[in-house]
């Protein structure tokens, strides 16, 4: 079976007994998984001395299922093999020997094995295969307990490091290698016609061939491609050896090849959540001092490479279909919620390794995540169609859509709004690293930025903010203007006591949060309580600005650019307000959206608006159902064959002092 090629420059190569899996052993079924994803964006390749269904047989697959993971297969060090499933021409080494000197060959081994002296010897001494033969001291028969015994002994007295030399010194005009492979044998093959050989197929096709052996030194049967120019090698002790050394490799390539997106989470020590534009979620975490090997011992760097300063290692592997394009800590910090531009949403069970929550056709395409902080039931997303979605995650259901909302006639000192109906985010055509929308740490607010007001002659650009139970009804409670669009929001962790010299209060909550919104160019701090800017800070980044965090105890905002640097804002202790000692009670109950989406399932009944069809409440469903919960009356339109639920809202807008500096600006 033919796979479809990819474009990757590089070809992981690796050796399989010893390296992939353990001495003649099956593969573990998660090494198989994690190299079956990992195929889906690189060129894998395997090259062994075993025969070809001898690999299948180890590594536990069909012919078909080892083609589509393993592009390159090279049985026999490459002398018949396979790429992209095709099968390349074979080598013989009875061609090569004639039968006289094959028959010589085979005479004398014997001859050595009688004077072997080991404590157990079994059957099965001489394998021919196509490109050479494999002898055994012990013979191939003997039991996994009995390779193993054997190899202790070989180690402590090398028997085969004694026969290779005699071999050697024998057959010095036969033109023909001796090379120790595996636990028990000896690879007999013609000078050239060792693991390098498969050379030949697949150093014109990449940039960079990477080659993972366990038998690389001399005498060994890795050796002499380890030490190949053509290719960077790479010595590795066990099978998830293998797998960490290949996952420092392709967070390399990721690294300086990709855009990087990045979530950070600190829980019982430090995780990190990373996505790339190749479909890969990266967790890790910081390695111990023993743990910091340099970059080039881990994976064949040139000389000059940057030592990796930063210490981290990757503990689990998750990919999507495509590039990344957020993700998103639960409040728990034991699952990852994770989108990708092909309109995937996702949620990974970070300890079980495990995806929990699957739709394939969410959005096009979500690029904004917030997880509900009152026990992370929901989460709020944005996306390039316009639409704010808030999900319950158990039940795998959209509860509530806003996209269009219907306002009434409404004056402003900045502009004025007719009695209609807006879209409210601008549509695919704002390009943004991301519409980063964030809930309060209470979970009383939610703030969306890319919001817009689309008018004939201008959009006016802005932040909506949305209560708790504003997001239930589907109408923002407030709009933040500003020059131009918004794009990432971040929440202070911590809480500060409403400042007594204001008597405005917005939210209409007993205390202030305090949250940072950016633009390309600026990033604005507002609280909870006045709906005008506390502070702004501006052309700190040649490039545009990408995302914000804030730290744990709310002194420090970092925000990020392009040109990949980071700035460090720090406030003093009391800068942003009183903080408060002890986090406030909750003002709201949590399980307002599940009550919402009760009333409207009757209410929608009762209005004969249809449901949609195929709901499927179980996690991990190919589609997300929609149950779009309202709590106020609607008016009803249909768009593209849709029913359209218009929400009716009252706004408060920005205080004239801003929007006065908001228009001499301009």
């Amino acid at each position: 079976m033919e796979k479809t090629k990819n474009t990757s420059k590089h070809l992981l190569l690796f050796d399989v007994d010893g390296t992939l899996t353990l001495s003649r052993k099956k593969i573990l079924p998660e090494h198989w998984s994690y190299w079956k994803d990992l195929s889906k964006n690189h060129s894998l390749g395997i090259v062994g001395g075993s025969d070809f269904n001898k690999i299948c047989d180890q590594l536990n697959v069909s012919k078909d299922e080892l083609f589509q993971t393993f592009h390159h297969v090279f049985p026999e060090n490459g002398l018949t093999g396979y790429i992209y499933g095709q099968e390349i021409p074979k080598q013989s080494l009875l061609s090569f020997l004639g039968e006289d000197k094959y028959a010589g060959l085979i005479n004398y081994v014997f001859e050595l094995f009688s004077t072997v002296q080991i404590p157990k010897k079994r059957g099965n001494f001489v394998e021919l295969r196509n490109g050479m033969v494999n002898i055994s001291p012990i013979g191939r028969d003997c039991s996994q307990e009995e390779r193993d015994e054997f190899a202790v002994y070989d180690a402590k007295h090398h028997i085969r490091n004694k026969i290779v030399e005699k071999l050697r010194e024998k057959f010095e005009d036969y033109n023909l290698d001796f090379t120790i492979g595996g636990q028990i044998s000896i690879d007999i093959f013609p000078l050239g016609w060792d693991k390098t050989f498969c050379l030949q197929y697949i150093e014109n096709t990449f940039e960079s061939i990477h080659f993972f052996g366990d038998r690389t030194d001399p005498g060994g049967n890795d050796h002499a491609l380890y030490n190949d120019r053509r290719v960077k090698g790479t010595k590795v002790t066990s099978p998830a050896e293998t797998i960490t050394f290949v996952q420092d490799l392709v967070v390399k390539w990721s690294r300086f090849g990709k855009v990087y997106l990045y979530d950070v989470l600190f829980v019982a020590g430090k995780l990190l959540a990373t996505g790339d534009t190749t479909g890969y979620i990266l967790i890790w975490e910081e390695k111990k001092d023993s743990e910091c090997l340099p970059v080039k011992a881990a994976v064949g760097d040139d000389e000059d490479s940057v030592p990796n300063k930063e210490n981290w290692k990757v503990i689990k592997t998750f990919s999507l279909n495509s590039d990344i394009t957020y993700l998103a800590w639960s409040p728990c910090g034991k699952s990852v919620a994770v989108s990708s531009n092909k309109d995937e949403l996702a949620i990974f069970d970070v300890a079980k390794g495990s995806k929990t929550f699957y739709s394939s056709a969410f959005r096009s395409f979500v690029n904004g995540i917030s997880w509900d902080p009152r026990g992370g039931h929901f989460l709020a997303t944005l996306s390039t169609d316009r639409k704010l979605d808030i999900v319950n995650v158990a039940k795998a259901q959209k509860v509530q859509s806003i996209g269009r909302v219907k306002f009434p006639a409404t004056e402003s000192p900045s502009f004025n709004i007719p009695e209609r109906e807006f879209h409210i985010f601008h549509n695919s055509q704002l390009i943004t690293f991301s519409r980063g929308l964030s809930y309060s740490p209470c979970g009383e607010l939610l703030v969306a930025p890319s919001g817009v007001f689309e008018f004939a002659d201008k959009n006016v650009n802005g932040s909506f903010v949305f209560s708790r139970a504003g997001l239930a009804e589907g109408v923002p409670l407030l709009f933040l203007r500003n020059l131009i669009p918004t794009s990432r929001v971040a929440f202070s962790p911590v809480y500060y006591k409403l400042r007594h010299e204001s008597t405005a209060n917005y939210s209409g909550l007993p205390y202030r949060v305090v949250f940072a919104i950016c633009d390309t160019n600026t990033v604005h701090i507002y609280d909870s309580q006045t709906d005008v800017a506390i502070s702004y800070v501006d052309k700190i980044h040649y490039d545009a600005l990408t995302d914000m965090s804030w730290s744990h105890d709310g002194r420090m905002l970092i925000i990020s650019s392009l040109e990949g640097y980071n700035s460090f804002l720090s406030f003093k202790v009391d800068g942003l307000g009183e903080i408060l000692e002890e986090a406030p009670t909750q003002f709201s109950s949590p399980q307002m959206f599940t009550y919402k989406e009760k009333v409207i399932k009757k209410r929608t009944k009762k209005a004969t608006t249809k449901a949609p069809e195929n709901v499927n409440n179980e996690i991990g469903c190919g589609q997300i159902s929609e149950v779009v919960s309202n709590g106020v009356e609607q008016e009803s339109g249909v768009v593209n064959n849709e029913v359209v639920k218009v929400k009716k809202a009252t706004l408060k807008f920005v205080q004239k002092s801003k929007v006065n500096a908001i228009e001499e600006a301009e």
